[in-house]
Order: C-alpha cells, then sequence, then structure tokens
C-alpha cells in the first residue's frame, strides 16, 4: 500500500471514528462528563472498567483474526470502536494527571517534541514522581501547576 493510500484511510478513518464517538458519546456518557459510563460503578478504579470495554474489543478483532470470521459486527465497526476506547483511556489518564494523581511516563503524553532526555524542556513532577514537559502540558490545554 502507497504512504498516499494510507493517509486517505486513515483520513477516512479518522472522520468516521470522531463521528461515531460523538453519537456514542450521547448514548454513554451523562452530558457533563464524556467519561461518566467509566466511573459509574463505585469502588471501582475507572481506568480498569475502561480497559475491560477496550479489550472486549481486542478480544473481537482478535477472534476474526483467528476465525477468519464475525459473528455480529464488522471489522470495520470493531477497528473503529477500538480505535476510539484508546482516546477514552488517554482522556481518563489526563484527567488523572489533572487531579494530581499522574500515572503516566514522562514521554506518555509528549507529542515527540524533544529527545527523552533533552535539557531544554522545564519538567513538573506530580507527587508521584513522574515528571511531564511543560510544553506538552499546554500542547494539550493543560495548565502546569504553580503557573
Amino acid at each position: 500500500m502507497t504512504n498516499k493510500k494510507f493517509e486517505e484511510i486513515r483520513q477516512v478513518l479518522d472522520t468516521e471514528c470522531v463521528t461515531l464517538l460523538t453519537t456514542k458519546g450521547r448514548e454513554y456518557a451523562n452530558g457533563k462528563d464524556r467519561l461518566s459510563n467509566f466511573k459509574e460503578i463505585e469502588g471501582v478504579d475507572p481506568l480498569l472498567v475502561w480497559y475491560i470495554f477496550f479489550k472486549k474489543h481486542v478480544n473481537a478483532i482478535e477472534f476474526a483474526v483467528k476465525n477468519k470470521k464475525t459473528l455480529s459486527e464488522s471489522m470495520h465497526s470493531r477497528f473503529m470502536d477500538a480505535r476510539n476506547y484508546i482516546d477514552l483511556g488517554f482522556a481518563l489518564m489526563v484527567e488523572r494527571f489533572e487531579e494530581g494523581e499522574v500515572i503516566l511516563s514522562e514521554n506518555c503524553i509528549r507529542k515527540n517534541k524533544y529527545p527523552a532526555n533533552s535539557s531544554n524542556m522545564q519538567q513538573h513532577e506530580s507527587p508521584s514522581g513522574l515528571r511531564i514537559e511543560e510544553d506538552t502540558l499546554k500542547d494539550y490545554g493543560i495548565s502546569p501547576r504553580g503557573a
């Protein structure tokens, strides 16, 4: 497959994923908190709930690959769901960071703007000792603590 063809496919899938995520978001989330459906079970970590839902989609893709068939939804639908769950999981991670419970590695929310040990970036350390670069925080619309 050429790079051009891959980019065309990716652009179409990106658009379809956004449409699907928006539609399903109205069905699953409570309107105020886009991630509320992961937080509904008291005493259960929302990331664990997310992971179970995400793994269900990965398992369905695995079944189809191994068995060369699907039993209900199309592969197209499965891949869109899996891609959207990656975004939802990442949003849960960013939310945790904003709440001061950083579980992101220092490279996790970077846009690869700097080498891993670059000295030209200001880092912010969380209570857990993980560091996030200030420019990366700004890229995601997050205000660094103490700024």
